[in-house]
């Protein structure tokens, strides 16, 4: 019986992309507003126009809703993402607020497919998608040495 969980450099990666693309919508709702002020000086006359005060809480709710998601949702997911290979089942663990449980047969596997994605050693974008009759099974952001292994493991037994 072997354990695996997911590698952290999936969470720093995924991270990294949702600081970007938080950074990028936050200067996009700025370059607006300068825009705005440009083509219609009259709106911001007052010391506080209707435009900036749309524009400013934007951009607060999708700073509070980067915090939520990247920095607290995320985290705790992506440590709760567990897989354990017995002699004769897969069980895949996940969840931190519903957990969920997942159990299937070793015998039970039709088929299963690996993705790999480009960079995948410095991102763990290593995907493991294990179909049986009736259902399917993710493990997700895997290392490149625990992709490997698991699927020689899965080959293994589409052998036997």
């Amino acid at each position: 019986m072997k354990t695996y969980r997911s590698d952290k450099k999936g969470y720093s990666f995924l991270l990294a992309l949702t600081t970007f693309a938080t950074a990028v919508i936050i200067a996009l709702l700025r370059f607006l507003l300068e825009k705005l002020e440009i083509m219609y000086p009259n709106l911001f006359e007052k010391e506080r126009s209707v435009p900036e005060i749309i524009i400013y809480t934007a951009i607060i709710v999708f700073f509070a809703a980067y915090v939520i998601f990247a920095v607290i949702f995320l985290r705790l997911w992506h440590r709760s993402l567990q897989y354990t290979i017995t002699s004769t089942e897969i069980i895949s663990q996940s969840g931190f607020m519903t957990k969920t449980k997942q159990i299937m047969k070793l015998s039970a596997i039709q088929y299963f497919t690996g993705i790999s994605l480009p960079l995948s050693a410095m991102s763990s974008f290593n995907f493991i998608i294990v179909s049986a009759l009736g259902g399917t099974m993710a493990m997700l952001f895997l290392s490149d040495e625990d992709y490997r292994e698991i699927t020689e493991i899965l080959r293994r037994n589409g052998k036997t």
